[in-house]
């Protein structure tokens, strides 16, 4: 049977994500959250599947899927200290990917919002523009009107 990081999680009580902190300080794992692959002594234990779901008329959804054989609980010394580490980086990690959405966001409508001001100015402007150049013309033609009026 294989397992998945949430699987062997479950049996020590612990999240598919603090799991994963766990095989990585195990030498198990390397990389980042979504972005994990074995070590050479993870490939003792585990292999990478890639998934691929859709097709060319289907939205397309890829991802690599890593799992393990039994026995690698043999090798898990997850001590209540090292679950208490792995779950305050966890939660550190979550924290940092969260305030950065946060930063996005509001960088996003704030960039947006100062568009729509340059947008609604440079249309104000072209307005203003316009209305100007209409008022020229007609001032033009009564001034024309009336020197032609003066000279009768």
């Amino acid at each position: 049977m294989s397992y998945s990081a949430r699987m062997l999680g479950k049996e020590h009580d612990l999240t598919a994500q603090e799991m994963n902190r766990v095989l990585v300080k195990l030498g198990i794992l390397k990389g980042e959250p979504g972005n994990y692959v074995l070590t050479e002594k993870g490939l003792e234990y585990g292999i990478e599947t890639y998934h691929n779901r859709g097709s060319g008329a289907t939205s397309e959804y890829s991802h690599w899927v890593i799992s393990y054989d039994e026995s690698i609980k043999d090798i898990l010394d997850i001590t209540p200290e090292l679950k208490q580490e792995v779950r305050r980086e966890v939660i550190e990690h979550n924290k940092r990917k969260r305030q950065e959405r946060e930063d996005a966001t509001k960088e996003y409508y704030e960039n947006r919002n100062s568009s729509e001001i340059e947008d609604n100015d440079l249309s104000g402007n072209l307005l203003s523009g316009i209305a100007s150049f209409i008022f020229s013309v007609i001032s033009a033609f009564f001034e024309g009107l009336f020197k032609k009026r003066k000279k009768r």
